[in-house]
């Protein structure tokens, strides 16, 4: 839940940002790593907790002794970590762009988001 609301959230700021500032974004491209670096990073967590978590159980089932769980989980933790990192790169990328935009005196154009968005922008 909290990847998902997290995303709702940045989403939403990330439209109103060039609004509230009056600014145009310092970097369209860091919005896209942004998106990817999180995207990505998620997925990869999702996967890694869901076979974690199948590997975990069929142990704790099986009556496996805890220490030999945690021994066999470390992997895991290493793959967590990676996806934990993507996510903080992608939200590093996010606040570095947030402040350069408020800094930067690129105008906003309010009238091209109701005519069409632009293409390759």
């Amino acid at each position: 839940m909290l990847g998902v609301f997290s995303f709702w959230m940045i989403g939403i700021i990330t439209w109103l940002w060039p609004r509230l500032t009056g600014n145009e974004w310092y970097d369209r491209r860091l919005n896209h790593w942004q998106y990817w670096l999180m995207m990505l990073g998620l997925l990869i967590m999702f996967i890694d907790l869901l076979a974690a978590g199948l590997v975990h159980g069929n142990m704790q089932k099986n009556l496996t002794p805890w220490m030999e769980i945690v021994r066999m989980l470390q992997p895991y933790w290493a793959i967590r970590t990676f996806a934990g990192g993507m996510i903080i790169a992608g939200l590093l990328c996010w606040c570095f762009n947030l402040f350069m935009t408020a800094r930067t005196k690129k105008p906003y154009d309010y009238r091209v988001d109701l005519v069409e968005p632009r293409v390759g922008a």
